[in-house]
């Protein structure tokens, strides 16, 4: 059931953990738009999902660069269809706006090493814990191992 069930979960939580954040950061509900929870929910599954495609010891630092680009093409491309009057969000005032001010070099940090890593963590978590579908996960930074998950306690 728990794997029938991942995807709906993992976007539930994906989109309600950056709703929260835009909550915090913007103190409140008045700029928050449907787009923005669907772009962080498939953003977050895609993110979630890099290192299912790659090994363990690639990087964290690189699974988050290509996180990073592709939730910013995303960002991009919702922009230019719900964001043209920038009533969601306006990076127009900010240095190293591109693509029509939809994206933002230092927003493309933020989702690059803050929201990736915590996208990819909590797609490993709900794998390792949840569904128990895979080795035990770590984190290379570096070429060193920055963290492993804590062992399963039951099995």
């Amino acid at each position: 059931m728990a794997k029938i069930l991942r995807y709906p979960i993992l976007i539930f939580i994906y989109g309600t953990f950056y709703m929260v954040c835009e909550i915090i950061w913007k103190g409140g509900f008045d700029k928050l738009h449907w787009s923005m929870f669907i772009l962080a929910a498939l953003g977050g599954i895609i993110v979630g999902n890099l290192n299912n495609h790659f090994t363990y010891n690639m990087d964290l630092i690189y699974q988050c660069l290509i996180g990073g680009i592709l939730v910013t093409i995303g960002e991009g491309i919702v922009g230019h269809i719900f964001n043209p009057d920038y009533s969601i969000w306006d990076y127009c005032s900010l240095p190293l706006s591109f693509w029509n001010n939809q994206i933002n070099f230092f927003f493309f940090l933020i989702w690059s090493f803050i929201l990736c890593p915590i996208a990819i963590i909590i797609d490993d978590i709900y794998d390792y814990y949840v569904i128990k579908s895979q080795e035990r996960p770590y984190y290379m930074l570096c070429g060193e191992v920055l963290f492993i998950l804590p062992e399963r306690k039951f099995e």
